[in-house]
């Protein structure tokens, strides 16, 4: 995350955990356990933290953005789980 914010200070990210043979894709073990490391190492005064357990998503929006960004960066979001659906 360090690499991309040195070259776009605006940078947003995000992440799904994905789900192991057998596992269910909602609340999947890797997104506990990133989950936990991104709401100790990211803080929620430069980021905003949205997440989806059904999903097993995390949207985690630098709030140097603007709120537009917010919506398209939610918007690629929607569209990737319903191609994967």
């Amino acid at each position: 995350m360090d690499y991309f914010l040195a070259k776009n200070p605006y940078a947003s990210f995000g992440f799904i955990g994905a789900n192991s043979i057998g596992e269910q894709k909602s609340n999947t073990k890797r997104f506990m356990i990133y989950q936990r490391i991104i709401k100790n190492v990211i803080s929620p005064i430069t980021f905003s933290h949205y997440l989806s357990e059904e999903k097993s998503a995390y949207l985690i929006f630098n709030k140097l953005g603007d709120v537009e960004q917010l919506k398209a960066i939610q918007g690629m979001f929607k569209t990737i789980f319903d191609l994967y659906e």
